[in-house]
């Protein structure tokens, strides 16, 4: 539970691929600061910019 609320605030998460089972990790960034942010934000707390892009890893 802890690993899981430290990833929610750093804005990390899972996926699983449908096909293949393989877990993914999902990381939310702000693409004017570089700031981590919680996926379900449409505007970055640092900045204020709306442009969140998601990375798979």
């Amino acid at each position: 539970m802890l690993v899981e609320r430290f990833a929610a605030y750093v804005g990390v998460d899972t996926a699983t691929c449908d096909r293949c089972g393989e877990t993914t990790t999902v990381v939310h960034e702000c693409r004017r600061c570089g700031a981590s942010v919680e996926g379900h934000v449409a505007e970055c707390p640092h900045c204020a910019s709306d442009h969140i892009t998601r990375y798979e890893m």
